[in-house]
């Protein structure tokens, strides 16, 4: 556990150095890191889900309205399980015809810090964003479908979680 938490924090290094200003183009970093499997224990659930300004499960928005996006993990099993995850833990992309429409954490770079914890029997993590629905320039977005891809950065007991699916939203 503490190679893979070096492994990361290395990582981190090597990617922030690159953030404060290095144009050497002649110099090349490789990294390798350890082989993260992905899982899904048994007991865990992961649920994304895409609600609308009353708190119910969506797809369909007005234009101009707020969409909320919220992550769930829970623990549906017997056993505590411990977890680790990074800042962010979780990030959204939404993007039309392959074009990155808008991110939450676009073009912010992170100290990363890793955050551990137990996510007790019964007990849920929760992870809210919300969006107004407006592109990375502050443009309000056109009527049309958008593809919003979850993404999590969490490690539960050994491996990494799986990734929601992609969902579709309209907007009209």
């Amino acid at each position: 556990m503490m190679h893979r938490i070096k492994a990361i924090l290395l990582f981190m290094v090597v990617i922030l150095s690159g953030c404060l200003g290095r144009t050497d183009s002649d110099t090349t970093v490789r990294m390798t890191l350890p082989e993260q499997k992905v899982v899904t224990p048994d007991k865990v659930e992961i649920q994304f889900v895409i609600r609308d300004r009353f708190g119910q499960p969506n797809e369909i928005f007005l234009r101009g309205e707020p969409v909320t996006f919220d992550y769930q993990i829970t623990n549906n099993g017997t056993q505590d399980l411990k977890y680790q995850l990074t800042h962010p833990a979780h990030d959204i992309s939404i993007t039309q015809s392959d074009k990155l429409i808008w991110s939450p954490f676009h073009d912010m770079v992170f100290l990363q810090v890793v955050i551990s914890g137990v996510l007790k029997s019964g007990e849920r993590l929760d992870f809210t964003k919300v969006w107004n629905g407006l592109d990375l320039e502050g443009n309000q977005v056109q009527p049309g479908q958008y593809l919003v891809q979850p993404s999590l950065t969490i490690f539960i007991q050994d491996g990494m979680l799986a990734e929601p699916e992609a969902q579709s939203l309209w907007i009209n």
